[in-house]
Formats: structure tokens, sequence, C-alpha cells
């Protein structure tokens, strides 16, 4: 049996149907927050589900390997307290990867965002920062997931890229193993062929970031827009409806693009369903994401297969493996401070658009997402039968 710790509410009933498909009635989904296990099993009464508090309850369960799905502290400590031959996967999303406050070390702000965020701490300096990360290392959440990563045989991330960025010692025990969730969500529903551009599409329109986290570097983006051709003609669609359009953040965001794009700017505050988040995706010819980390994959995708001309950082991860399969990409760094305003305007002809989706169905189409999930299953079902033996990298 394979167990898998459940945080991420959105992705619960993903990763259920995906693990049962392909490992029928040998799964234990492991909540620790009692609210969501009771929706949970209202829902799914014949699925092996707890709600776990401590080690006796797992008594009764014959475990041969564990994926974290998403690591907390409550998943640490459910780590810590699995026998020691029992093979732990920790399969990241992104934010507990790059934002935990005990081992991350990622940069994830640029400049005009960083002193942003210091300007609204009560106490902002960089002393303070460093005690600070200093007190979380040593505080109990920091010493439980330490001791809860020594015990991790093998790491996911959304992209292979990511591998670098695990805590170096996660990197010199654990061999990485690939599971998608999440990125094949809609492409089940489109066919290669089936593309036409909206009646509402603008070559003029650019969709910028994809919720209002400071990660997705706003501010820092404005320089590089004003040192573009984007600075003349175009039309910004910001996306700030979630976690929270009016924070304080989102607010200075909207003024600070008012103020410097001459107000050429619209706002999407109200959270969408996905329908009118499909429409609004084409209406924009170009996407700006400026996160320096993984981060919304899923919007990433959206866009390109919506027939976007789509723009990284080149701190991002996800920029290099999606060249490497082959996506017509580009930096936002390199590539748009050069680009002509006639090429920013002209949108991709059907055959580009149609050369990218190919890209992305070879990387998370629906079967090689269940091969995937079926490898680590039985990579996992290998290493506890076979100490040793399995820890081998597998795409």
């Amino acid at each position: 049996m394979i167990a898998h710790t459940l945080h991420e509410e959105s992705f619960v009933k993903l990763t259920v149907e995906q693990f049962e498909l392909i490992n029928n009635k040998h799964n234990l989904y492991v909540f620790f927050d009692q609210d969501k296990y009771k929706r949970f099993k209202a829902n799914y009464p014949s699925i092996p589900l707890i709600f776990w508090k401590a080690k006796n309850d797992l008594k009764g369960y014959d475990i041969k390997g564990v994926i974290i799905h998403f690591l907390t502290f409550e998943s640490a400590r459910f780590i810590i307290d699995l026998p020691g031959n029992v093979p732990v996967l920790w399969s990241s999303y992104g934010y507990d990867l790059y934002e935990s406050a005990v081992f991350s070390h990622y940069r994830l702000y640029g400049k005009a965002t960083a002193d942003y965020i210091r300007s609204t701490r009560r106490y902002p300096s960089i002393v303070y920062s460093v005690k600070q990360s200093l007190l979380n290392k040593l505080s109990s959440e920091g010493i439980t997931a330490k001791k809860a990563l020594k015990k991790v045989d093998f790491v996911s991330s959304v992209v292979p890229t990511e591998f670098c960025n695990f805590p170096d010692g996660v990197q010199r025990r654990a061999k990485y193993i690939r599971i998608n969730m999440g990125l094949h969500r809609y492409f089940d529903e489109f066919t290669l062929p089936d593309f036409t551009r909206s009646d509402e599409f603008s070559n003029l329109s650019v969709y910028v970031g994809n919720n209002t986290r400071k990660t997705n570097n706003h501010l820092d983006l404005i320089p590089i827009i004003l040192g573009s051709e984007l600075k003349h003609d175009f039309i910004f669609n910001l996306q700030l409806s979630y976690p929270d359009s009016e924070s304080v953040y989102s607010r200075y965001v909207r003024q600070e693009f008012q103020n410097k794009l001459s107000n050429r700017i619209n706002v999407y505050s109200d959270f969408l369903d996905y329908e009118s988040y499909k429409r609004i995706l084409g209406q924009n010819s170009i996407f700006l994401f400026n996160s320096y980390r993984q981060q919304g994959m899923g919007a990433i995708y959206d866009a390109l297969w919506s027939g976007g001309k789509v723009f990284l950082s080149e701190k991002n991860p996800a920029l290099s493996y999606l060249k490497d399969l082959g996506v017509r990409i580009f930096s936002l760094e390199r590539d748009l401070p050069i680009l002509s305003e006639a090429e920013l305007k002209a949108p991709f002809d059907n055959e580009v658009v149609f050369h990218n989706r190919r890209c992305l169905l070879a990387d998370v189409s629906d079967e090689l997402r269940l091969k995937r999930a079926k490898t680590a299953v039985d990579t996992l079902i290998d290493q506890y039968e076979h100490p040793g033996m399995s820890k081998k990298k597998t795409g």
C-alpha cells in the first residue's frame, strides 16, 4: 500500500483519481486537516482515508511507500514517525520548495519588489531578516523539517529543472522521479487542429502575472516593459483576482502600472470560472510572467495552448525546460528588449500554435501522466522490497 499525504485541496480529487487508476485499492490517503478529511470522506466513502494525528494511526496498514504531496510541518512529522524502511517521495508543488522559511535559499524577488517588501515590514533592515531566518531554522518546525528531509529518498517537482533548487542534502541523497500533477488538466478537451482566434482577440492585449502574490515581481516588470516596444500602444491586463485582490500590495501594483503606463491597464479582480478564464486568455496576444521560481505552470501552459506569445524570466527554471521541449517561448530579459513593435504585434500563426501544442502534449499527455505515476509507485515498492536497488533517476 502507498500512503499519500494531501494538503492542497484543489489537487485532492485529481490525486486520488490518478493513483486509483494505476494502483487501485492499494492507496491510503492521509489528511492532517479534519474538515478536509470529513468533506472528502463524505464524497468517497469506499476509498481508504485517515485523519492522522500520531504514529499509532498507521497501525494495521501495510505501508510500502509514501508520497508527500506538498511538504508541510504536519507531513514532516508524519515522515519522522514512519518506520525506517519505508521509502519517501516528496512531490513538491512549488510553494513548499521555494518559500519555506526553514530551508529555502532561493532568491524570489527582484530589487523593486524586495524594496517594497522591506518598506512594509515593521523591522525593514537586512540584519533583522537574517536573524529571523536563523530563528526559523532553530524553531521546532525548522528542526522537524530537517529531520524529515533526511528520510526523503526521492523527489519530484513540476518541471525537472527544479531539482537543483532542492536543499543540498536532499540533492545528495535523493533521486528524481517525475510526476505530473495538474498540468494535463485541460488539454484532453482539445484537438490539435481545433484553433481559431477569438472575436475578442487583440494583438495589443498583454496579460500580466498569474495572481496577486509578490513572487510575480510585478513591480520589477514595469522597467522591463518601459525598456521595450510594449511601452507604446499596448494594453496591459493585470491578473489580480486571487488570493487577495484588495490587498495593500495589489492596490499598490495597480497604482504603479497606472502611473507608469499612462493608465493603459485593465484589472481582472474577480475570481473567474474556467470558461471565463479561457475566454480572457483568448483575448490576449502576449503573456508576461516575471516569477523567478516555477510558479503558475498551469497558467503558462494554458497561455501557450491558447496561442499566446509567452515571456518568462531567465531566472525561472521552467524557461529552460520549455525551451528544451522545443516550445517557442521568450525571455523577458533577453528577448523582449530587442523585439520590434511589428514583431510584438504579429500574433503566432497556426503552424507555431500547433507546434507548441504538440510540444506540450508530448510532456503532459494523460497517458504520460499515468505512466509516470505508475513508475513512482513501482519505484517506491521496489525500494521497499529491495533496499538500495531502486535509487535511479526516472523521468
